[in-house]
């Protein structure tokens, strides 16, 4: 009866530490899954600011560009009519 209640127990010692290593790989690979995964979203979503400051940057120089051809258009056109 002894060595059945040492073989029992060794068994669940054994299925703790088991258990417990799995566990500790599980948690591993989950935080390392999350890290992985932020750190593309974090990526993209610099992308896309990059992108959007970049945009308004072209776009408010080419804007400035047309605003200004057109004034001075205007003005040519003005003075013309003087």
């Amino acid at each position: 009866m002894y060595i059945f209640y040492i073989i029992i127990n060794s068994l669940k010692t054994i299925a703790i530490i088991i258990i417990d290593y799995t566990e500790k790989a599980f948690y591993n690979i989950f935080y390392e899954k999350l890290y992985l995964y932020l750190t593309k979203i974090i990526k993209i979503a610099v992308y896309i600011y990059i992108y959007i400051y970049i945009y308004k940057h072209i776009n408010i120089n080419i804007n400035l560009k047309y605003i200004f051809k057109n004034y001075f258009n205007f003005i040519k056109e003005h003075k013309n009519l003087k």
